[in-house]
């Protein structure tokens, strides 16, 4: 089965990642991350023990909103659309 992903104009992000912030319970884990990712780049997450790296992928793929004592604030939008607020399975199906 192949699946190809939608077309995006010239310049246009695949990822766009706006005033994402994530928390656990009242505890916020990451707060207000910008990010954007186009066509053609490569992307590394470094950062030290606690510093919110699987806080920021759990959010990517929508983990983080479904349930639980977490929630996410932000816009994170793929090829254009927002998903930020889809469940875990149709994120991973785009």
């Amino acid at each position: 089965m192949s699946i190809s992903a939608p077309e995006v104009a010239a310049g246009e992000p695949l990822l766009r990642i706006s005033a994402l912030s994530a928390f656990y319970g009242e505890l916020r884990a990451i707060h207000g991350v910008n990010l954007t990712v186009l066509a053609g780049d490569a992307l590394a997450v470094i950062g030290a023990n606690g510093a919110g790296k699987s806080t920021l992928l759990r959010s990517l793929v929508g983990l983080l909103n479904i349930g639980g004592n977490t929630r996410m604030e932000g816009n994170i939008a793929f090829f254009g659309e927002p998903i930020d607020q889809m469940m875990p399975y149709s994120i991973v199906e785009r």
